[in-house]
């Protein structure tokens, strides 16, 4: 199993957990600067009650918030 797909399966197995907190719109998967993969928490606004709710890691998996504003369905 390469890192991307190990990264992508720690997403999928935590999913609906970080979906359930406060002020996440979604998750994804990308990278960081040096090119590993990381698992990408979308939220409305970065905010210190927000980042109290996301851990740093998963299973070993770093974790990234990313500020995205509201989403909208069309």
């Amino acid at each position: 199993m390469t890192d991307l797909e190990r990264v992508r399966d720690v997403k999928r197995r935590h999913n609906r957990e970080l979906m359930s907190a406060p002020g996440v719109v979604g998750t994804g998967v990308g990278r960081d600067t040096s090119g590993r993969p990381v698992i990408e928490v979308y939220v409305e606004r970065d905010t210190p009650q927000t980042r109290s709710t996301i851990p740093d890691t998963i299973d070993g998996v770093d974790v990234r918030i990313v500020e995205t504003g509201p989403f909208e369905a069309r």
